[in-house]
């Protein structure tokens, strides 16, 4: 006997389609969807047998138990966290750091510096003094040099969580799953089919389908908010009517990216490439067509 169905998701706001198929012998796909984030629908595809059902639910579950373990420690957005420790204590103290938000800070002052600030993490600061402060980061603890610098690791935190969920999952014996969040894709093992929606055309036209496996990918465009993307350097929207995805092995490098080629238009972001290794890009038009770097 062989279990056949097939789920058509499209994110309006991040422009990814997703076609999910269970179509090998014997096997089952299981999707599961909760609200994380703040706002976001958070969904985990799992292709498995039968008889591995439960399993796969107690794994879920705890998958969206380490979600909310990170957010706990990141989000800017929860008073005891972390981050929220950096920003109350701005230009005072220094805030205990678990190794998790150190390592996410790091790579957000590195992926600051090779996109020339497109991607900065001060950039709810209260002056412009601020947003060029710099963070102290110790062994074990970290500091914010100016009271007024306000830090949030948005798209590179949420990344990161995509990255941290599918491990677990894996973990425990799940390799062919995929975590979607709000469009955001985060792809284990197996062969999932995806698409690109057209920025500015009407829903549901799409790029043709490809294959994603053993890889993130993330799309920044202004789909339905022309105010969506903010350019930290000068906190003005950025109107572009293209949309730039990335390809890369982790969902945390790739979300970040995103952001700053999208703030960086097309010609400068092909130039910093260089820099990143193993990523690859696409530049998608209204018309379309698309483009693809390297």
């Amino acid at each position: 006997m062989e279990l056949r169905f097939r789920f058509r998701l499209c994110w309006a706001l991040s422009g990814i389609c997703l076609f999910l198929f269970a179509c090998a012998p014997q096997q089952i796909q299981l999707i599961r969807s909760r609200l994380l984030m703040g706002h976001v629908p958070v969904s985990i595809s799992i292709r498995t047998d039968p008889q591995n059902k439960q399993k796969a639910l107690e794994a879920t579950e705890g998958a969206y138990q380490v979600a909310e373990k990170i957010e706990s420690k990141i989000s800017e957005y929860q008073s005891t966290s972390e981050i929220s420790c950096l920003n109350q204590k701005a230009g005072k103290n220094y805030c205990k750091l678990s190794p998790e938000t150190l390592g996410l800070l790091r790579a957000a002052l590195e992926i600051m510096d090779k996109t020339d600030q497109a991607f900065d993490i001060r950039f709810a600061s209260l002056s412009e003094k601020a947003r060029k402060a710099p963070l102290l980061l110790l062994v074990d603890e970290a500091k914010l040099s100016n009271t007024e610098t306000r830090i949030g690791l948005a798209s590179l935190g949420k990344g990161y969580i995509l990255d941290q969920m599918v491990d677990f999952l894996q973990s425990k014996g799940f390799e062919t799953v995929l975590v979607d969040a709000g469009g955001d894709l985060k792809a284990g093992n197996g062969k999932w089919k995806v698409a690109i929606q057209v920025p500015g055309a009407a829903y549901g036209k799409n790029t043709p389908s490809f294959l994603l496996s053993h890889q993130a990918l993330t799309t920044s465009a202004n789909y339905e908010n022309s105010k969506n993307i903010i350019d930290p350097r000068s906190l003005k929207p950025v109107l572009r009517h293209s949309s730039v995805s990335v390809f890369a092995k982790e969902a945390a490098l790739a979300n970040a990216l995103s952001t700053a080629l999208y703030v960086l238009g097309e010609e400068k972001s092909a130039e910093i490439l260089a820099q990143f290794p193993n990523i690859k890009i696409i530049w998608t038009y209204p018309d379309g067509k698309f483009k693809i770097f390297p």
